[in-house]
């Protein structure tokens, strides 16, 4: 992931992502942000859970003010309701 200044970084997640299961998650994003990739898309159709750990390892994409295509699984879906419901 090197020279990618102006690149939009594809990622697709499969399985369930946890606390404990995103540290490569965090990791590439973390190298992404440092290569210069400006946008993320991140397809979790195929992610059948997803909890805190996955929201808290898309945290520093989101800080780094760079742009989130997501394209969710009905798992991740019921995550970000449950979110915003919370913040209410």
């Amino acid at each position: 992931m090197t020279g990618a200044e102006g690149v939009t970084l594809h990622l697709a997640l499969a399985g369930e992502a946890d606390h404990f299961s995103t540290a490569p998650l965090r990791a590439i994003l973390a190298r992404a942000v440092e290569d210069g990739y400006q946008a993320l898309v991140l397809d979790t159709t195929a992610l059948t859970f997803a909890d805190s750990g996955f929201l808290s390892a898309l945290t520093a994409w989101q800080r780094s003010g760079r742009p989130l295509h997501h394209h969710p699984s009905p798992a991740v879906t019921r995550l970000l309701h449950h979110l915003r419901a919370a913040d209410r």
